[in-house]
């Protein structure tokens, strides 16, 4: 299915939209490798993510368990960074 934000996210509705664009932010997968010292990922494991990939991590909003408000927020889409 298609969240009705990646419909805003195509229409520009929000003017925070990047282009070229691949709509759909609700990701899944397997695991096919993984890196030397990764120890939390096992290969043919299961994984999703969601509109958000990371955080400051450091902010009070983020201190406090609110990391989804963070101002440093990454998404994975309409926001800048590499995925």
């Amino acid at each position: 299915g298609v969240c009705h934000s990646d419909i805003h996210q195509i229409d520009n509705a929000w003017g925070v939209a990047s282009f070229p664009l691949v709509p759909g932010h609700e990701i899944v997968g397997r695991v096919v490798a993984v890196g030397e010292g990764v120890g939390r990922f096992q290969i043919g494991e299961a994984v999703a993510i969601g509109v958000q990939r990371g955080s400051c991590g450091s902010c009070s909003c983020c201190l406090s368990g609110m990391d989804n408000v963070c101002a440093k927020i990454l998404k994975t889409y309409a926001g800048l960074g590499n995925d």
